[in-house]
């Protein structure tokens, strides 16, 4: 069986260095030479062992650096641009990369990756807060409940009065230090912890105005005294603030009644958090021919 490799690096003079993105589909290779001259580029397929459909990859014309000594440099991102899909994931990939000093091959190499996106949930809880709020709220005679929803209804209008979440802009307001580093080198689970400013657009369709600016007021009220200490209790809530507009909706002919509609933007800034977990291969290689010395604890 044909070992597969995942990242690390080959070769001095010529040296590749090589890593699969945990996306998938791609590899990025980086081209080390003492010279900047015959360059070429060339990805096979290996089945078994033999090496198929050599493919000329395009890395354009190197140029020596300035500094007397140092290597020629280029960095390759393989995306498969010959073709309108990304590397085959179930295919393994030999890289030869030649100079004038001469050429080198990879190991076998796997385009395929797994990816899992753990969300924090935050639009989630927010409209749980304030469905659950509007059921256990009390109402003046003559209204009616409203149903809180955070999707079109499947067939039909629902019945008003009804409350619609969305979540409409996501902003990242600070950098964090390593920023675009490579988590995956070492683990195979990259966080992205930040400062964003979240806005929610918060819909209120009812059938008189009395009742919109009721529902509109138990909203915003929502806001500043539950759902506000409810999210900086567990970072997410360093600031937050609203704002609402409210108007009518009329027939085409501009007399026939319509009904009557609040949209309120709810603003809350605090970390954004999203963990990304790859089943990413760690280890460059094994090697089966080893032995350990468990005495000196050493191989």
């Amino acid at each position: 069986m044909t070992t597969a490799y995942y990242q690390g690096s080959v070769g001095t003079d010529p040296q590749i260095d090589y890593q699969t993105l945990p996306s998938g589909g791609i590899i990025v290779l980086k081209l080390y030479s003492s010279v900047a001259t015959n360059w070429s580029l060339t990805r096979y397929i290996d089945q078994g062992g033999t090496l198929v459909s050599g493919t000329a990859i395009d890395i354009g014309t190197p140029v020596a650096p300035a500094l007397a000594g140092a290597q020629t440099e280029v960095i390759c991102v393989d995306a498969n641009d010959t073709t309108a899909v990304p590397l085959n994931t179930s295919l393994q990939y030999v890289y030869e990369f030649t100079t004038s000093v001469g050429t080198i091959q990879t190991p076998p190499l796997v385009a395929g990756c797994s990816l899992e996106i753990v969300r924090d949930n935050i639009t989630y809880l927010i409209l749980k807060v304030l469905a659950s709020s509007m059921k256990s709220l009390a109402i003046p005679k003559n209204y009616e409940k409203p149903t809180v929803i955070h999707a079109m209804p499947l067939t039909g209008m629902p019945t008003l009065p009804v409350i619609s979440v969305n979540q409409s802009y996501t902003g990242q307001l600070q950098t964090p230090i390593g920023q675009a580093t490579n988590p995956n080198i070492y683990s195979n689970t990259g966080t992205t912890t930040t400062q964003a400013q979240r806005i929610y657009s918060v819909s209120i369709l009812t059938t008189t105005a009395d009742e919109r600016e009721f529902y509109r007021d138990a909203i915003i009220a929502v806001f500043n005294s539950i759902l506000g200490p409810l999210l900086q209790s567990i970072g997410q809530d360093t600031s937050h603030d609203f704002s609402a507009d409210s108007g009518q909706m009329v027939g085409n002919d501009a007399f026939n009644p319509g009904f009557f509609y609040a949209d309120i933007m709810l603003k809350v800034s605090g970390t954004y958090n999203v963990i990304i977990n790859s089943q990413y291969g760690l280890i460059e290689e094994f090697d089966g021919s080893a032995t350990y010395n468990q005495l000196t604890w050493t191989f």
